[in-house]
């Protein structure tokens, strides 16, 4: 073969290496992006209202028979509950369907334990934020129930360890709070912790740095919403469940 004709081989080849390249680099980045819109639910208390609770306590409390009626709904509806683990920024290539929704409960009350069993009957998930200087304390779940929460499928994820409105917070305390609850959940859990839940939706932009470098993906505001599938992952918003939520805005 002469040296023209190899010159000509290895010209062919380096075209169709860059087209490889290429169409390698877009599937990449089709494999994590989609165009669905995600609905991000806030419940704290799965528990029926008391005559004798005080506004703030009644606002927050969802009865389990409400609850159940909520994930018929979903299921009704075409819904399918995700956790923000299943996201494809944490796991490249798998693409999120339409009409996906993320249930989260706030602050790691003991009566979120009928919320993770309702759950676990209907083969869903969802996400429980933990405080963690409340666990094994009257009210709140244990790490016994944390675990076994894990393990059936549930995403656990941080609310920091005294629930303190993080944007106050100078850095040492801010990074304390952000690492130490990501550090006591991981080892009841085994498993890694990549989502906080901002206390009272308190944040800033030192707050969404300081997550990011102790290495959560995801932090999750009280703002009103529907998150967008490409988002500030530090911005997530929520539809706040109120006692009086009985039907889904969805």
């Amino acid at each position: 073969m002469t040296l023209f004709g190899i010159l000509i081989i290895i010209h062919l080849m380096y075209n169709l290496l860059n087209k490889f390249i290429f169409f390698v680099s877009v599937a990449g980045l089709l494999s994590i992006t989609f165009t669905a819109d995600i609905p991000v639910l806030m419940y704290h208390h799965i528990r029926t209202p008391s005559p004798t609770d005080n506004a703030l306590l009644r606002d927050l409390s969802f009865s389990p028979a409400n609850f159940s009626k909520h994930l018929d709904y979903l299921a009704e509806s075409g819904y399918t509950p995700i956790t923000l683990k299943d996201l494809p920024h944490t796991i490249p290539g798998n693409n999120i369907k339409s009409k996906t929704v993320i249930l989260t409960f706030d602050d790691g009350y003991a009566d979120n334990w009928q919320a993770f069993l309702e759950l676990r009957k209907r083969k869903l998930k969802g996400v429980f934020f933990i405080i963690t200087s409340q666990i094994n304390k009257p009210g709140h779940l244990n790490a016994s129930q944390i675990r076994e929460m894990s393990q059936s499928g549930m995403e656990i994820g941080s609310h920091t360890v005294h629930h303190y409105n993080l944007s106050t917070l100078k850095v040492s305390l801010l990074e304390s709070e952000v690492v130490q609850s990501k550090v006591v959940l991981e080892n009841i859990t085994s498993k890694s912790v990549i989502s906080l839940c901002y206390p009272s939706g308190k944040y800033s932009p030192a707050v969404m740095a300081a997550l990011k470098t102790s290495g959560y993906r995801y932090g999750r505001t009280t703002l009103p919403g529907v998150n967008l599938a490409i988002s500030a992952n530090y911005e997530i918003k929520v539809i706040r469940i109120h006692n009086y939520s009985l039907k889904l805005p969805l």
